[in-house]
């Protein structure tokens, strides 16, 4: 895969670079912006920690810049007064103008105005260059930075740094992690603990793939293991991540029908949500044609290995409606900011309490598909066909066929006999009724007659007297 320098996935050699007076900050701020940053595996230029001895302090910050996908500049009182820090101010912005390099002013108990209009503390420092011949430039090179929405640091630096890593991890999207280095830092005795869990949680049952998490290495089956075929993911596995239990999902490659470049800029996007209904996604990895989501841990399954592996564990009527709601709830928030998922029972993660979330990394089965879907571009009406698919798989227990919206319409006058047997008596027919239609509205063939997900999460929240 060729990637240009513009692209969020080009091969950078640093994450940051940290532009900065070091008389003013070094020993405190920045150092501890510095340490944030590397405790996020953030690779990080600052200048007497890289550059190597023997070599041009020009040059080698120069490349640095040029190789840095993020700038962060520290505008403090003193910063005027240098020229090297003006010099590396004027080359991030012609970085930032000519190859769209992302800039993050940070103002160091300075008022961007007097950044700006080179005033009030700022105005000492700066007047020491006289008729320098790069003063217009510098000029300018600090306007452009105030024309920037940065960050001010007047009172908590703590609360500051926090803010200023968070803005560099949403900029640089899914990281690309080393699969070994996630592996390897698992705590070995992980594996059987989290088997021990789910069992006193979920009953004598281990969820396919599930039963074969991997620390540093891959371990076998256990013969109480049910392996359950999910048709997009291969194996899942266990690591670590800054101390962080992370879940590894390798894709089945032959499932999906993204492009590589489509793959990873659904991934860049997907990385700065934030929603208590769709999956964090901290990265991913690829090996040789094999591709990995590092997600956060799901302790449950997902919803396809509840609903079609054997064991003795049934979700029950509520838990079932609550699951629906929360993946319409993450529906409409990636509807809201105009993105889509691939609505799945593989893409349904599971957590404590069988809270759900949307996994939107990979693709959804051909069962899932509207009847206006190409294979290539899916719209929202399209999501809420899935949906009312899902819809049907959840509530009768049974994996979607093409044949489920008549199956759903001939049974109307007993739409009771829909419902998972398993679940007889925890619900009425006036709820089941209620279900059926939704599913048939959802599930409609033109896609206009289709409810948007605001509606349906609408419905939900009446359905559970939810505020």
């Amino acid at each position: 895969m060729s990637l240009s320098s513009s692209s969020p996935y080009y091969r950078w050699k640093h994450d940051v670079f940290l532009n900065f007076r070091g008389a003013d900050t070094r020993k405190n701020f920045v150092s501890h912006l510095y340490a944030a940053l590397i405790a996020q595996r953030i690779k990080v230029f600052k200048d007497e920690k890289t550059i190597r001895i023997g070599r041009n302090i020009f040059l080698s910050i120069s490349k640095a810049i040029e190789e840095s996908r993020i700038s962060v500049v520290v505008l403090s009182q003193n910063y005027g007064e240098s020229v090297n820090c003006l010099t590396e101010l004027e080359k991030i912005f012609e970085c930032s103008r000519s190859k769209g390099r992302y800039v993050i002013p940070v103002f160091y108990h300075v008022q961007p105005a007097e950044v700006k209009h080179q005033s009030g503390c700022f105005r000492e420092g700066f007047a020491v260059h006289g008729n320098h011949m790069k003063l217009s430039v510098w000029r300018n090179a600090l306007i452009e930075a105030t024309n920037i929405a940065g960050i001010e640091v007047q009172g908590n630096e703590s609360d500051c740094i926090t803010k200023i890593v968070e803005t560099v991890m949403r900029e640089l999207g899914p990281r690309r992690f080393p699969l070994g280095s996630l592996l390897a830092k698992a705590p070995v005795y992980w594996c059987a603990l989290n088997f021990l869990t789910f069992k006193r949680n979920t009953g004598a049952r281990k969820l396919g793939s599930a039963g074969t998490l991997s620390t540093s290495h891959r371990k076998k089956p256990n013969k109480e293991t049910t392996e359950v075929y999910d048709p997009l993911y291969k194996s899942v596995h266990i690591g670590s991540l800054n101390k962080e239990v992370v879940a590894i999902r390798e894709i089945n490659v032959s499932a999906m029908r993204e492009s590589d470049s489509s793959f990873l800029e659904e991934l860049l996007v997907r990385s700065r949500m934030k929603h208590a209904n769709v999956a964090k996604l901290f990265g991913y990895c690829i090996r040789d044609n094999r591709r990995f989501l590092v997600e956060e841990h799901w302790t449950q399954g997902t919803l396809h290995q509840i609903l079609h592996g054997t064991g003795s564990y049934v979700i029950s009527w509520t838990q079932r409606v609550t699951i629906a709601y929360d993946v319409a709830k993450g529906l409409e928030y990636l509807h809201y900011q105009n993105r889509l998922a691939h609505i799945d029972s593989s893409n349904v993660l599971l957590f404590s309490n069988f809270k759900a979330k949307i996994s939107t990394g990979s693709s959804a089965s051909e069962s899932y598909w509207a009847p206006e879907y190409n294979g290539r571009e899916v719209t929202m009406k399209g999501n809420v066909y899935s949906f009312g698919v899902l819809l049907f798989e959840l509530f009768t227990g049974n994996k979607p066929s093409k044949g489920i919206v008549n199956s759903v319409l001939s049974a109307m006058d007993n739409v009771g006999s829909l419902v998972d047997p398993k679940l007889n008596g925890e619900f009425t027919s006036r709820e089941a009724e209620k279900l059926a239609f939704t599913m048939l509205l959802a599930t409609m063939d033109q896609p206009s007659d289709r409810p948007d997900m605001n509606t349906i999460v609408e419905y939900f929240k009446k359905l559970l007297a939810v505020e």
